[in-house]
């Protein structure tokens, strides 16, 4: 047997294989990785409106864009209404910012009426709520923006279903009728409950369902923002939309507030989990992300990537004599995952109008 030969009959060491726990913890650290280094601010004004069936949209955040962002998952996008939108049906949940003009919705025929700088909700309610939008003012357009954390809408299956289309895409594409279906709500309700109720925890989680049906009957869907108090807390000087302890408003999954820096100030230093958005209503500055600075001005979308030991963020206004205000929208996670979720919640400067 020659050299050559005897090589090729020893025996090769098995390969170590991956298991299923390195594999986990692999793909945690990609994951982590991507978001540590994904894009933070995404610019107001590179992106384009797209005509579709609901209306006129400019998408910021969908699932086409946020493969190289910092906090994936969200659903970020503005819709311009110049007579009305199409009419939908989905499971609700939403959370709309009125940005410009005065209008009303119609939530399952009921109607909300709204102006810049009010936030308008829709309910979460069994088989979805059917809605449409309505410009008031025949000059000009009315323009509101949705922020919604999509993963939270999974467990509820989220789906569309279109009622009628948007005129401005009907006269695009020479439709003449615009209602596609019939405005039939499929919840499944099956009127058989009719047995005593007791004491266990089983029925306690029945008398929690009737006590929020009850709520969403008398419920805010709209929030008045001129109606809204200015808290000065050690973050800086917030209007709170929607807070965890608010009970009065239709649907609380997430937390909303605006946020206003004084003319070349800034905000408190904070210590948090990340996954929070920002969207720049006013104003132009930085905000200092673990050490690393991102401009930003009007109609940028500012993202706090999550992980595994927070962030450490604040806020600069690069403007002497004008404020800057943030639109902040994040998950409410308090009551699932806690105020200190896997980083702890900490204030480490507070806001210099908090100190005087």
């Amino acid at each position: 047997m020659n050299e050559r030969e005897e090589v090729r009959t020893k025996i090769r060491e098995p390969e170590a294989l991956e298991t299923n726990y390195d594999h986990t913890v692999r793909n945690m650290e990609i994951r982590n990785k991507k978001r540590a280094e994904g894009r933070v601010v995404i610019k107001g004004k590179n992106r384009p409106w797209e005509l579709t069936r609901q209306g006129k949209l400019r998408n910021f955040v969908s699932g086409r864009t946020e493969d190289d962002l910092a906090a994936p998952g969200w659903v970020i996008f503005q819709h311009e209404i110049r007579k009305h939108s199409g009419m939908h049906r989905h499971q609700g949940g939403n959370h709309i910012f009125v940005l410009s003009g005065k209008g009303y919705t119609l939530v399952d025929g009921a109607r909300h009426d709204w102006e810049a700088g009010d936030l308008v909700l829709l309910p979460i309610l069994p088989g979805g709520v059917a809605h449409q939008h309505f410009n008031l003012d025949s000059n000009l357009p009315s323009v509101w923006m949705n922020v919604v954390y999509g993963p939270l809408k999974d467990p509820l299956a989220n789906w569309h279903e279109q009622i009628e289309l948007s005129p401005e895409w009907a006269e695009k594409k020479g439709i003449q009728e615009r209602k596609v279906a019939s405005l039939v709500n499929k919840a499944r309700a099956t009127g058989q409950e009719r047995f005593a109720r007791g004491k266990t925890l089983f029925d306690a989680l029945l008398d929690l369902r009737d006590a929020r049906r009850s709520e969403i009957k008398t419920a805010r869907c709209v929030v008045r923002g001129k109606s809204l108090p200015l808290e000065v807390n050690a973050m800086g000087l917030f209007r709170w939309y929607i807070h965890p302890l608010m009970k009065d408003v239709v649907c609380r999954m997430q937390i909303i507030y605006v946020q206003e820096i004084p003319p070349g100030s800034r905000s408190g230093k904070q210590l948090h989990q990340g996954g929070r958005v920002h969207y720049v209503l006013e104003g132009k500055g930085h905000t200092v992300i673990d050490d690393v600075r991102h401009d930003w001005e009007r109609e940028d979308v500012i993202l706090l990537p999550p992980k595994p030991y927070g962030v450490v963020h604040q806020h600069f206004n690069a403007d002497s004599e004008k404020p800057a205000r943030l639109l902040v929208v994040e998950p409410n996670w308090v009551d699932i995952l806690g105020a200190d979720m896997g980083s702890g919640f900490e204030m480490i400067e507070a806001a210099p109008d908090y100190r005087a």
